[in-house]
């Protein structure tokens, strides 16, 4: 590949790389666009979140989505990339992942019992 070539692809690319940086941005961050950052790293030290974990890491993206979620409402913006809809559905599963890489690495009861326990306290009422 020539220089010219070369370069042009790369400012292409840097170009592309902007606009997605500056639509992300608007997604999660508010006039600081290192705001989300900000507010993740405070939030999960809050909580302790371990990301050097699996189930830790799952952990922290389910605040990353809510994070997004919540400025997404919160300053009426329309996104510019995913659904407000995808985001959540992004969430639960993050929630899923985190409890299976969490029963991965330890021993957890059978969640059918508390199913049958949920069923029984149903009929009850």
């Amino acid at each position: 590949m020539k220089a010219k070539e070369y370069y042009g692809l790369v400012e292409k690319r840097s170009l592309h790389r902007i606009v997605v940086s500056q639509e992300k941005s608007h997604d999660y961050a508010t006039g600081d666009v290192l705001s989300n950052f900000k507010r993740l790293a405070e939030a999960a030290g809050a909580i302790d979140i371990d990301v050097a974990t699996p189930h830790g890491y799952a952990l922290f993206m389910v605040l990353l989505k809510l994070d997004r979620l919540n400025n997404l409402m919160k300053n009426h913006k329309a996104p510019k990339n995913e659904s407000i809809e995808d985001t959540v559905i992004d969430a639960q599963n993050y929630l899923d992942l985190a409890e299976a890489c969490y029963r991965e690495a330890f021993t957890l009861p059978d969640p059918s019992k508390y199913r049958e326990r949920f069923e029984e306290e149903i009929k009850g009422l």
